[in-house]
């Protein structure tokens, strides 16, 4: 009888998470880091509120830029009269505008802030035409959960009913990094599942921009080894990860960290397949991990399962980086850089579909 060769349903590349695969130089960026953070406070030692000024006093070694052509602005809570503060950037050439992108910052749920990241959204700004908010959501543990994930509601809901007044442009594009991704996926379930049709039936034409984000709460294979390591290591930022999330869900315990609104890696997503039985109502999403985020498993589940329920995604996974890729000196990290392109190609093939 012939000989036949089985080909596999599900692929997975394998060469992506080889050691070998990791650029020299990656290590070397990764140690430089720590050094450089090894003397600043810690924020379990001082508190998140003396944490949180030493930051913008600029206080690290390690500090965000903000730029001058960025613009402080205010949203409506659905519960006035409350603002959210936000973070304004625009195209600088002057031509009009493609689309919206709302974006929701990382920090753990608890630190950061939307004018963290003006250097590389001022880039998406200009290279892809799009107007971008930034949204300042409410902090724990003084605003535990759910606080910060409605106010990201709050905002997507009125930037449908306000965008192309206020922006010249559609709400197009929904996307975070780490806390900020969690809260972006929350915020689209959010939006599919609402009882009004003007937010359920919108269409986010653009999608979801999620960059190593955090999927479930109550951890991944990944979470667990990173923080295993760390404890035998004797380094204290595996006790720091573990409060980062009890203080954004101080409540939650056992089986109660599977709740999709908490962890929407158990979202049901055939939920939202389209009647053809094919196609699916989730909108088209790229994924951004390092092979070495702690947060990596997240992401290829999370990918996975939105692939599964018939929606787009687009995976680019990256050997060496560990958690942040994106905020890396591209000149140092070439994944950084590559990162970047990916997340640039994808926003411009979206706007041309």
């Amino acid at each position: 009888m012939p000989s036949s060769s089985v080909q596999s349903d599900f692929i997975v590349p394998a060469a992506l998470f080889a050691p070998v695969a990791i650029p020299p130089t990656s290590p070397d960026l990764d140690n430089a880091i720590k050094a450089a953070m090894a003397n600043t406070p810690k924020w379990q030692e001082i508190g998140i509120s003396k944490y949180r000024e030493m930051w913008e006093n600029g206080e690290f070694p390690v500090q965000p830029v903000r730029l001058n052509c960025a613009s402080n602005i205010s949203i409506p809570a659905c519960e006035p009269p409350r603002d959210i503060a936000c973070r304004l950037l625009k195209p600088q050439n002057g031509a009009p505008a493609k689309g919206l992108f709302m974006h929701i910052h990382g920090g753990g749920w608890s630190m950061g802030g939307p004018g963290d990241q003006d250097s590389w959204l001022q880039g998406i700004a200009d290279t892809a035409g799009l107007v971008i908010v930034s949204v300042g959501y409410r902090l724990a543990p003084e605003h535990p959960s759910p606080a910060g994930g409605e106010d990201c509601f709050d905002a997507a809901e009125w930037l449908i009913l306000n965008a192309r007044q206020r922006f010249g442009a559609e709400l197009t594009f929904i996307g975070g990094e780490s806390a900020g991704g969690h809260l972006t996926l929350l915020t689209a379930l959010h939006l599919l599942s609402h009882e009004k049709p003007k937010f359920r039936d919108f269409k986010l034409t653009g999608g979801l921009i999620l960059l190593f984000g955090a999927y479930d709460l109550g951890y991944t294979p990944s979470q667990i080894h990173h923080r295993q390591a760390l404890k035998k290591a004797g380094d204290d930022d595996a006790v720091k990860e573990q409060q980062l999330v009890k203080l954004y869900q101080p409540n939650v315990v056992g089986d109660a960290w599977k709740n999709p609104k908490i962890s929407p890696l158990y979202a049901n997503l055939e939920e939202y397949r389209n009647p053809d039985g094919i196609s699916s109502r989730l909108p088209p999403a790229l994924f951004i991990v390092g092979t070495k985020d702690f947060l990596v498993d997240d992401t290829i589940f999370m990918s996975a399962k939105w692939q599964m329920a018939g929606a787009q995604a687009v995976v680019k996974i990256f050997p060496g980086p560990t958690h942040g890729l994106i905020s890396f000196p591209p000149d140092k990290m070439p994944s950084a850089k590559a990162g970047m392109e990916s997340l640039f190609a994808f926003i411009e093939s979206r706007l041309a579909a």
